[in-house]
């Protein structure tokens, strides 16, 4: 392996400055939905990308990669938000091995009461420290990043698990995931999202796809 190129102060900063974030930003995204809206940042952001989706309704794949969780942590997620009434959650007709979400009425009243706090608390936290002028540059910035994280977890498999022989808890009941490149967990197949939504924050868990 060549000897990396070291790192310039600035990129030493600017690392530094990201690893900040990414621990301390979904903590107190948290502590603010939870305290104003009585709802977690993880369950808020499943609502809101079923709002937004095709008939209110994704295949737990997609809504896996859209949200950026781990196939195991999603289908906690919406088993959750189903004995609140807020998803439903059946097999894919067109594909027996796959589960879809799609939001409930209750869901969509809880989601659409949330928004406004979550909006809050993002211009609080996030929004007002970014002048206008930079805005653009630094989604493109984070942007690339996030594609070349994800990118990573390019297809490897059709399915998560290969039943070799008896019996075996499997991390991905609702076929959501593929092997992870480190072979021992079972991560998103990517769906329709596409780059540039806006989806909320989750809070932080080594469930994310981006910490696995």
């Amino acid at each position: 392996m060549a000897e990396p190129i070291p790192l310039s102060p600035q990129e030493e900063q600017l690392v530094r400055q990201i690893g900040r974030l990414v621990h301390g930003l979904p903590r107190f995204l948290e502590d603010d939905m939870a305290g104003a809206a009585g709802i977690a940042m993880t369950d808020f952001a499943v609502l809101i990308v079923l709002a937004e989706a095709p008939g209110q309704r994704l295949r737990m794949a997609d809504l896996a990669w859209q949200v950026g969780l781990t196939p195991s942590r999603i289908t906690r997620v919406v088993d959750g938000l189903r004995t609140r009434d807020l998803v439903t959650k059946g097999r894919d007709p067109g594909d027996a091995r796959s589960n879809v979400a799609a939001l409930t009425a209750t869901g969509r009243i809880a989601a659409r009461e949330a928004q406004p706090h979550y909006v809050a608390s993002v211009r609080h936290r996030i929004l007002t420290h970014i002048p206008p002028e930079t805005m653009a540059a630094t989604i493109e910035g984070i942007s690339r990043v996030t594609d070349a994280l994800l990118s990573d977890y390019g297809p490897r498999r059709e399915r998560g698990l290969t039943q070799e022989s008896g019996h075996r808890s499997d991390p991905d009941p609702d076929g959501a995931g593929e092997r992870s490149p480190r072979g021992d967990e079972v991560l998103p197949r990517r769906g329709q999202g596409g780059r540039g939504r806006a989806v909320p924050v989750p809070s932080g868990s080594d469930d994310q796809v981006g910490r696995c």
